[in-house]
């Protein structure tokens, strides 16, 4: 396609020569020498979305980062009551961020979410935790 013709404005981000000019260390390249390190590509990255990414889309990244990394947490007891609370707190936050833009997909995750919660549940021999889960997955 043509995009001078059909009126598109087309830009790149210059991440090798950010690479070439600002990164030039030893220390922003991986062992191979070859390939950007872990520093690099979160400064590549950070250039990338000041460019290009709106501050709403910025605060939106961050927000879903916080859950990603709340995801990502190995807990030391699986099947305990703090670790329910936890997941619990991760999808109240799923589910405002789905209130927030309910165009995000996110049911899956909170389903996943609610299922972890719901086995903690029945480990612990809790019953009086099943209204929150309940409301937020529907039933």
């Amino acid at each position: 396609m043509n995009c001078a013709a059909a009126g598109l404005i087309v830009t790149i981000s210059p991440s090798y020569e950010i690479m070439m000019d600002e990164l030039r260390d030893y220390r922003f390249y991986a062992d191979d020498m070859l390939h950007p390190s872990p520093v690099a590509v979160s400064y590549l990255w950070e250039c990338f979305t000041e460019c290009y990414f709106s501050k709403e889309t910025d605060r939106i990244m961050k927000e879903w980062e916080d859950i990603r990394k709340a995801l990502a947490h190995k807990p030391f007891n699986a099947q305990s009551e703090t670790y329910r609370k936890f997941l619990t707190q991760i999808v109240l936050k799923i589910e405002r961020l789905k209130e927030k833009f309910p165009y995000f997909d996110l049911q899956k995750r909170i389903r996943t979410m609610s299922s972890s919660i719901e086995n903690i549940k029945k480990v612990l021999g809790a019953k009086r935790f099943g209204t929150v889960v309940h409301r937020l997955i529907g039933i």
